[in-house]
């Protein structure tokens, strides 16, 4: 009976040391590669090489990183995701001369096992506006201090060094790192690390693991190019020019097949961007008032109130305070210059033409010189725009072939003409 139990208790010990390494630890290894800024298409595509891994029960997801940084929220939400997941997370800044700075820097601090190749660096985590701008003093305080908390919490789960972590945020500094010179060296390396995820202590076997590597599907792609605060403005300018393009000129079709495309691809891409649309409305109506002004004469009152609506518009077309998202000012320069310059040109072409002389139908034929083919007395025959008209002297008397004349009236078909005494 005695032997039974030391049989079992030795048995439940065993069953008990078998379960504290995890049942993916013979796997292969999932690889992504992340390049870029970091916003909706990477967290899709993070999400997604996770998905794969659990269901393949993969040793870990590697997930190779080179990024200038990207949007808080989505960092946030893609280290959510890799701190919930029971599979290893490795993040590896490669290839060589590759960054993870800003949001890439919050990435790796996130991960289970962060390692950098030959010559890359990490840090510079001062949070900024979208396109790397300073914010304003109150919310750069704001958001700083979100992410040193954040940060805390971050390094505190892998027992990682916060003082450097927090210079990196608050002073923007930076370090070089030398890992592994591969991805072959760094699962050698990395073979054997223990570490406890959730309740579960993690043994890495990833020695000779088989690699598969995972790419950005189509989906991911899309958003990874368009889901830029730059791109999606662009992309929205182009489809309003080109709608109202059509609608002054009907009958193009493919000015408005273009306007129809660049706004569908400009929403879908606000879609996944903290896009405030009163911000949409106020650059609507800075359109409508260039618009107008074609018109409706206000001496420039329209495009001035047009333009002032459509920088408010620009400034405010994304949710910067709780996002650090919004556009770059001279993009928002360039494209309201341009704007200006084309409606100066407009109204300089509509005024042109409005004091320029009449040169079609009866008014444009008064005034009109030109020179007698045969000799008029009173009638004869006169050439004037090019054409040979009958006419006759106003006088009523002869006016000698090759006499310089000037038309003075119409009547009918035939054009009542003068002399011109001093032609110079």
């Amino acid at each position: 009976m005695k032997n039974n139990t030391i049989s079992s208790a030795l048995v439940l010990l065993l069953l008990g040391f078998l379960f504290t390494a995890p049942a993916h630890a013979d796997g292969s290894v999932i690889r992504i590669d992340v390049q870029g800024v970091i916003g909706q298409g990477v967290q899709d595509y993070v999400e997604r090489g996770i998905r794969i891994a659990e269901k393949d029960h993969a040793t870990a997801l590697l997930v190779t990183i080179d990024t200038p940084g990207g949007l808080l929220e989505v960092t946030k939400n893609t280290c959510t995701a890799m701190q919930n997941t029971n599979v290893p997370v490795i993040y590896f800044v490669y290839p060589n001369g590759a960054t993870a700075t800003s949001a890439g820097f919050f990435l790796l601090q996130c991960a289970d096992v962060a390692a950098m190749a030959p010559d890359t660096s990490t840090g510079s985590a001062h949070p900024v506006s979208g396109q790397g701008e300073k914010m304003d003093e109150t919310m750069s305080e704001k958001v700083t201090n979100f992410s040193v908390s954040y940060m805390k919490t971050l390094t505190e789960r892998r027992n990682r060094n916060f003082e450097f972590a927090e210079k990196a945020i608050r002073s923007s500094e930076s370090i070089t790192a030398k890992d592994a010179p591969d991805v072959e060296s760094l699962l050698r390396k990395t073979h054997g690390m223990t570490f406890k995820k959730g309740k579960e202590n993690i043994i890495l076997k990833t020695r000779n693991a088989p690699v598969k590597q995972i790419k950005m599907n189509l989906r991911e792609t899309f958003l990874q190019k368009v889901g830029h605060p730059n791109v999606a403005y662009i992309l929205f300018i182009v489809g309003m020019y080109a709608l109202i393009f059509e609608v002054t000129h009907p009958g193009t079709y493919i000015s408005g097949v273009i306007g129809v495309a660049c706004l569908v691809t400009a929403f879908v891409a606000f879609s996944v961007l903290p896009v405030n649309y009163l911000g949409i409305l106020l650059i609507l109506g800075g359109l409508a008032m260039f618009v107008a002004e074609i018109f409706i004469v206000s001496h420039g009152l329209l495009s001035v109130g047009g333009l002032t609506l459509f920088v408010l518009g620009s400034l405010f077309l994304f949710n910067s305070r709780e996002t650090g998202v919004k556009l770059d000012i001279w993009l928002i320069v360039g494209v309201a210059g341009v704007t200006f310059m084309f409606i100066v040109i407009a109204l300089a072409y509509i005024i042109k033409t409005l004091r320029s002389k009449v040169t079609t139908g009866d008014q444009g034929l008064m005034g009109t010189r030109g020179k007698v083919r045969l000799a008029l007395a009173p009638e004869g025959k006169v050439l004037v725009h090019g054409e040979i008209w009958n006419a006759r002297s106003q006088s009523g008397g002869t006016i000698e072939a090759n006499a310089k004349i000037e038309v003075v009236e119409r009547d009918g078909m035939e054009l009542i003409v003068k002399p011109v005494e001093n032609d110079s």
